[in-house]
């Protein structure tokens, strides 16, 4: 048996015959029996889905029509009533079964676990898999059959649509490749492996936010310090409670569990999933052609009849936030703060005024590989950009309020940089758009007219219809390069993200539409959208009738709640285990703390996007948020560290403090920072001035001299009070491992020798990151065994579960 474990490679076909030759005919026999209930049970599932799915859509499957006397009796109460009670008869006995089946199958596969090596009984698991996978597709669609002909015809196909990949580059893309690619750069995938470290240390941070734990961990780190760098203290065990011990163990046990079917689910799922497998294949070879850049393509019933013989125009200022004027809002700022206002605040408004100019003005960007600084508007991504462009427009609109009215303007609604008018017919639209654009010189207006044949104008993501002297309807519009490309049903996100991504198009319909016709044409047309991309239709129909059940009903009064705390739970998503992880956490947490809300978030963490340049790559010496490695290349030991700085600030505090215990024949290569530093002082000079005042003999040195005369007693009383002043010593102590290391061995550890092994942009997770992998690599140069107490693994992760 052992020399049979060792070959490389298990045979795919006559898995029968290999088994009766090599291992026996118990070994066969236990294989059959697993495969025969393997089969059944998932058999079972299938016919259980069927029932529930007729039961569902109020249909009876043909098995439990029966014949009456009388063909009328068919249609009767009474009839109908029995059919249905059998149905629900028919769904009790198919659970029973499915426990029964259930119990048989565990104790076979348990039976053959036994008997067989690790490795064979994976690859015999797999095959079972692959045995039974074909057979159940073909039941599956003998019922898909049956409930298509019983009017249950809810499936629906995915179709990938090639127009939305446009092809700007000279590359030629295969079909494979644009099919792929359209199913969306957020469509999910089955994750090729499970994060360990991220698991471990999510959980190990809801566990410090339920408990409220990190009020001790001060109180640790200075017992740690005063027991001296590696001792062992009992403060992590010391501060929990019962309560706390019991918590802690019960999410360990659960991350554990959780932790063994996502990697079971994982390769399971890769493994024989072609179209993943196919994806995969096709997004490697994309992803290594470095020339490929992947882009993304680039409400009005207030008013009154009396509105409606205006014409409609749409104004949209050019580029606003790039030419917003800093200087000149943040002016506006400070006088509506320190002017306008009865009570200004406490801070000045010279502070105030620096802090805003370093907030907007000292903003750096990296593009094409060049860092640069914004002059003047305000950054795309900044957060203050949507505030600052605010500020200036309703100044904007303020000042030339009364302007506005002689140009002709009714009606003027803005939203940031876009804004609906109706303008007097007597005015031309080219006129009043070169009118407005002279009011400042920083900002240019374009404009846009209704249709004069149709007299619509769509406006953001509204098309508005005018009717003289009737009324304005308003239907949701889309842009010409609208795709119909979203969240696919295939793809492998939670299925709230599925029913988000239909509610809120739902949602959007019934709050634009504004008659009964327009809203019907729109969920017709949702319906279709979603059809296309793989949803069900009942899936979708009962969002539109939730929606709409929504806005029909009052909203009840909200109750007052009491304060709690709300705690997120971050999981990767594998499925109904990440759900089922999710429920059970979150019940253990709130039987301990029931004052704690807990929040569970699934993340995607595999997508076709990903791996794509969509900015320029950061280079890793500017990288901020990360876990770091600094390896000896003469002794081969190693110190981990984290820093929120960027990587080569942290490298440059570690050069500062190896220098000072360096030789002074020894060069260190200096920095470019430094040599820009000496630069500037070489070109600066000192400037003297000339002493005009009157010479004294204390400037010629000829002053008389001093004669003191003292006696031997005299001489004795000063000095028994005089006291020597002792010099004290300039004592250098190093700071760092990595300096310590140096003293000790002579070696030195360069900016080459670091190397980035996470990244995690919080800071309360990073350090978890950083303690998990301390213990789990164990650095010979870390002085500590680690920078944050650890209460689900304070042991670290294991080698064997290590990524």
């Amino acid at each position: 048996m052992g020399s049979v474990d060792s070959l490389k490679v298990f045979p795919s076909n006559n898995v029968d015959g290999f088994l009766r030759s090599h291992h026996g005919v118990e070994v066969l026999h236990a294989y059959r029996s697993f495969r025969k209930l393997s089969l059944r049970l998932e058999s079972i599932c299938l016919d259980i889905r069927f029932l529930k799915t007729c039961r569902a859509n109020s249909v009876i499957p043909k098995f439990l029509w029966f014949n009456m006397s009388s063909p009328h009796l068919t249609w009767s109460r009474v009839y109908q009533d029995c059919q249905r009670r059998f149905l629900n008869v028919e769904i009790d006995w198919k659970y029973q079964y499915f426990y029964r089946t259930k119990i048989e199958y565990e104790s076979w596969l348990n039976w053959l676990r036994e008997l067989v090596s690790c490795r064979l009984f994976e690859h015999l698991y797999l095959m079972v898999v692959k045995y039974c996978r074909p057979l159940l597709k073909k039941k599956e669609n003998v019922l898909q059959g049956k409930l298509w002909n019983l009017g249950v015809r809810y499936e629906c196909y995915e179709v990938n649509d090639s127009k939305v990949v446009q092809n700007l580059s000279t590359r030629i893309v295969s079909d494979e490749e644009i099919q792929c690619l359209a199913n969306g750069l957020g469509y999910g995938l089955i994750p090729k492996r499970v994060d360990k470290l991220m698991i471990a240390s999510n959980i190990e941070q809801f566990y410090h936010r339920v408990t409220d734990i990190t009020q001790h961990h001060k109180k640790f780190m200075n017992e740690l310090k005063e027991a001296g760098a590696g001792a062992i203290v009992k403060s992590d065990v010391r501060v929990l409670n019962p309560k706390e011990l019991t918590l802690a163990a019960d999410l360990r046990s659960l991350t554990q569990s959780f932790l063994h079917k996502a990697n079971e689910f994982q390769q399971q799922n890769n493994k024989l999933d072609s179209k993943e497998k196919n994806y995969r294949t096709i997004l490697k070879k994309l992803r290594e052609d470095d020339s490929i850049i992947i882009t993304r393509p680039d409400k009005v019933r207030t008013l009154s009849k009396d509105f409606s013989k205006h014409r409609m125009v749409s104004f949209d200022v050019s580029s606003l936030y790039t030419n917003v004027p800093i200087n000149e809002t943040i002016e506006i700022i400070l006088n509506s703060l320190y002017v306008i206002q009865p009570i200004p605040p406490i801070m000045k408004r010279d502070d105030m005024k620096e802090l805003l100019i370093f907030a907007t003005k000292n903003s750096h960007f990296l593009f094409d590989g060049k860092v640069y600084d914004q002059i003047d508007g305000v950054s795309m991504g900044s957060p203050l950009a949507p505030l600052l462009a605010e500020i200036f427009l309703q100044e904007f609109e303020r000042k030339n309020s009364s302007l506005l009215q002689e140009l002709g303007i009714v009606y003027w609604k803005r939203y940031v940089d876009d804004t609906f008018v109706l303008l007097n017919s007597q005015f031309t639209t080219k006129h009043v758009c070169a009118e407005l654009s002279k009011c400042h010189p920083s900002i240019q207006f374009t404009s846009e007219e209704e249709d004069p044949a149709t007299r619509t104008l769509p406006f953001l993501d509204v098309l508005v219809r005018r009717k003289p002297g009737a009324d304005f309807h308003t239907c949701v519009y889309r842009k010409p390069t609208f795709s119909g490309l979203m969240t696919k049903w295939s793809s492998f996100v939670p299925k709230r993200y599925k029913y988000s991504a239909i509610s809120t198009i739902i949602y959007r319909a019934i709050q634009i539409c504004s008659s009964k016709n327009s809203l019907h044409k729109e969920f017709d047309f949702i319906r279709g959208l979603c059809a296309k991309n793989g949803y069900p239709a009942r899936f979708v129909n009962s969002i539109i009738k939730r929606q709409l059940n929504l806005q029909k009903s009052t909203a009840p009064p909200t109750p007052i709640e009491t304060t709690t705390d709300t705690v997120v739970l971050r999981v990767p998503y594998f499925g109904a285990e990440s759900q089922i992880y999710g429920k059970r956490v979150t019940a253990a947490a709130a039987k301990h703390y029931p004052f704690k809300k807990i929040r569970v978030v699934y993340d995607v963490t595999d997508r076709i996007g990903r791996g794509f340049k969509l900015k320029d790559s950061i280079a890793d010496e500017f990288k901020s948020g990360v876990v770091y490695e600094a390896t000896c290349t003469t002794c081969n030991q190693a110190y981990v560290g984290q820093t929120f700085h960027h990587l080569k600030t942290r490298i440059h505090e570690y050069i500062l403090d190896l220098k000072k215990f360096l030789p002074q024949t020894t060069t260190v290569k200096p920095s470019r920072k430094s040599k820009q530093r000496k630069k500037k002082n070489q070109q600066e000079t000192k400037t003297t001035i000339k002493y005009t005042g009157p010479i004294t003999r204390s400037k010629t040195g000829k002053l008389p001299p001093v004669v003191v005369k003292l006696n031997s007693v005299d001489l004795d009383n000063l000095l028994d009070l005089t006291k020597l002043k002792e010099k004290k010593e300039n004592i250098r102590v190093p700071k760092s491992s990595i300096t310590k290391h140096y003293i000790a061995t002579n070696h030195i550890i360069t900016e080459d020798n670091f190397k980035i092994l996470h990244n995690e942009q919080l800071k309360y997770r990073l350090k978890i990151k950083e303690s998990l992998l301390i213990i789990t690599r164990a650095p010979q140069l870390n002085g500590t065994e680690r920078s944050m107490p650890l209460y689900i693994y304070p042991n670290g992760i294991k080698n064997n579960e290590q990524m």
